[in-house]
């Protein structure tokens, strides 16, 4: 099984879908040998499940090996923007700008509603590895919370309407980190928001992602003099991280493994003065990922392997083994005092 942080997934605006597998980066097409906006997108932690959506068409699931369209809007053309997936791929979500979210679970796609029953311009969509939290924002609206079995709103900035434009919850949902398009950062404790300043006392364009630890990716956007940005103490500090050296760079997506280990960034291209490049950092050193074809990069995605997923099944099958043990001693104490009254 794939490692955490090993896979990832990557396309953008009039570019290609493309496939890292840890070892090579390959072309995959969904819809066929098309560029297309694939503003959508979503891994689980093996690679099996996976989907691709693209802006104002289709959306396209990945499972038993091969591609197919599938309608969670019905036979619709959609904006598809945002998706996420659980770590087994049985629970996943996708979001249509200005349109609807939509839930994936036993094996059919049904409606769900943060904010009633409205469309929105979707932005956000992000889960844990157990699908039970989930975290929705809009442009120009607000940002909202599914947990404990239901949706409500979630205020890091106050009760405002904000342009919601990154976000994630950690892969084991202990954390949560969130940007405003041209405004601040904030970051979920476990227990209340707090303001995140990678760029100092300023507005800015972050795209945004945490691992289990509480290490922040917080990639500036947006302008030709941009910087790239990690803290490993939950955005009490940030230091500069420069894949590509010191050049100012247009980050346009980030993620960061679950155990913070591995980062993978893209550069979305800004008029004249940066390039659009792809970096992997695979635990020792940034890697140039960069395909030959294909521009725009605009949407990446990591698989993220919480050690609590890997651990649970560890558990599971202790615990089975322990009842199967206790069983297989009462089957042989029951017999040995068969025996005696016998004798």
């Amino acid at each position: 099984m794939a490692t955490d942080g090993t896979l990832l997934m990557m396309g953008g605006d009039a570019v290609r879908l493309f496939y890292y597998d840890g070892s090579s980066l390959d072309e995959i097409r969904p819809a066929g040998d098309v560029n297309a906006q694939f503003r959508c997108q979503a891994i689980n932690k093996d690679g099996t499940v996976r989907l691709a959506g693209r802006y104002n068409y289709r959306l396209y699931l990945y499972s038993g090996g091969s591609w197919a369209e599938t309608q969670p809007a019905g036979n619709t053309n959609q904006k598809w923007m945002c998706a996420c997936s659980n770590a087994d791929g049985t629970i996943l979500y996708a979001a249509a700008y200005t349109g609807r979210i939509y839930k994936y679970a036993s094996g059919s796609w049904s409606e769900v509603q943060p904010a009633g029953n409205t469309t929105q311009s979707w932005r956000v969509l992000s889960c844990d590895n157990a699908g039970t939290k989930v975290l929705a924002g809009a442009g120009t609206g607000r940002l909202y919370l599914y947990s404990g079995g239901s949706w409500a709103e979630t205020q890091p900035a106050g009760n405002t309407s904000l342009f919601w434009i990154s976000g994630e919850v950690s892969p084991n949902g202990d954390y949560m980190v969130v940007s405003v398009n041209n405004g601040r950062g904030y970051f979920h404790n476990g227990s209340s928001w707090s303001e995140i300043r990678p760029v100092g006392d300023n507005n800015s364009y972050l795209k945004v992602d945490v691992s289990d630890g509480g290490d922040i990716i917080a990639g500036d956007g947006e302008t030709s003099t941009s910087r790239l940005y990690l803290s490993t103490n939950s955005g009490s500090s940030f230091s500069e991280i420069q894949p590509n050296g010191d050049v100012d760079k247009n980050w346009n997506g980030v993620q960061i493994s679950a155990d913070g280990t591995k980062m993978a960034v893209i550069e979305y291209y800004y008029g004249s003065t940066v390039g659009e490049n792809f970096f992997y950092y695979n635990g020792s050193s940034w890697v140039d990922l960069t395909p030959s074809v294909g521009k725009e990069y605009t949407r990446l995605v990591m698989n993220k392997v919480s050690a609590e997923a890997s651990t649970s099944n560890i558990k599971k099958f202790n615990s089975l083994a322990y009842a199967n043990l206790k069983k297989i001693n009462g089957i042989a104490i029951a017999n040995i005092k068969k025996l005696n009254s016998i004798e």
